[in-house]
């Protein structure tokens, strides 16, 4: 089993729909946006290899109650605890990071 393409009802700035891969991971799952989110942030002329933006990253990828990675561009949670909760962390924490257009 490879994993699963999650559709959300969650929606980046220009109303496209937030996907995530749900997939097998250690003794839990992995929740990942598969680094869209950064890449919608290079199409829109952000430098996601600043310092500033890689900061930006992080704290809008972090929550207090989920570890997310914000690694190399892909916004990922990984546990064995309840798998809607780490779908909708990952999936809002997207939206977030989305919002960082702004600073291009």
């Amino acid at each position: 089993m490879h994993g699963y393409l999650v559709s959300l009802p969650l929606f980046f700035f220009d109303d496209d729909r937030v996907k995530l891969f749900v997939e097998p991971f250690e003794r839990g799952v992995k929740v990942s946006d598969r680094g869209l989110t950064a890449m919608r942030l290079v199409m829109s002329d952000v430098k996601v290899d600043s310092d500033r933006i890689h900061k930006a990253i992080a704290r809008s990828a972090s929550s207090p109650r989920s570890q997310f990675e914000a690694h190399e561009g892909e916004i990922a949670a990984f546990g064995d605890e309840d798998l809607a909760d780490l779908i909708f962390g990952v999936g809002s924490a997207a939206i977030r990071v989305d919002q960082l257009r702004w600073m291009a």
